[in-house]
């Protein structure tokens, strides 16, 4: 589901607001390309690995609005002559972006199912408590440890693939930005 809102409020002011509402689901996006996961736990279990993708984000919405200053040439205020040059053309941007985190999976160090090899994506064994629930969320834990615990030597963990979510995004972003016209049909612009 995808939504696009847009609005000139005044003569200099425009907004638009996009939100995307959307799930995938994959088999092991990543897999084998050293992004996040670098093998399956077990290679003839793929269905094993259906989860949420890597690059899967629920919910994003994303406000952006722009403000021509109310100075210089067809403005309101300082139409002509230097006042029109030093203070005319310029624009206040601004874009706040929030979405919900990407999935992660918790992983097992080492060769904890005893296959000889630390490359497959060993995963540790789901407590059945919530990693996201009774303990004080950090920097430094992002998640409850305790919902998962080490798997047995020579096991598959029973965690699932991308089982919990890292942090989303909550960013505001202003840019301060000139528009200087040379001629027609060519502009030259100054960002801060």
């Amino acid at each position: 589901l995808a939504v696009r809102l847009q609005r000139r409020v005044t003569t200099g002011l425009n907004g638009t607001l996009n939100f995307t509402w959307a799930h995938a689901f994959d088999e092991g996006s990543g897999l084998g390309t050293g992004q996040n996961v670098p093998a399956p736990q077990n290679s003839r279990c793929l269905q094993c690995e259906y989860a949420s993708s890597n690059f899967d984000v629920e919910r994003r919405a994303v406000l952006t609005v722009v403000y021509d200053l109310p100075f210089g040439k067809g403005r309101t205020w300082l139409k002509t002559g230097i006042l029109n040059w030093l203070a005319g053309g310029w624009q206040i941007n601004g874009i706040y972006t929030l979405e919900t985190g990407r999935p992660a999976s918790e992983g097992a160090n080492g060769d904890a199912e005893g296959l000889g090899s630390s490359t497959a994506a060993q995963r540790m064994n789901a407590t059945g408590i919530s990693p996201y629930k009774n303990f004080t969320q950090n920097v430094q834990h992002w998640i409850n440890t305790a919902a998962f615990t080490p798997q047995p030597t020579g096991t598959w963990g029973t965690a699932g693939r991308n089982d919990f979510r890292n942090s989303g995004r909550n960013n505001f972003d202003v840019i301060l930005q000139r528009n200087f016209k040379i001629r027609e049909g060519h502009v030259l612009q100054f960002r801060y």
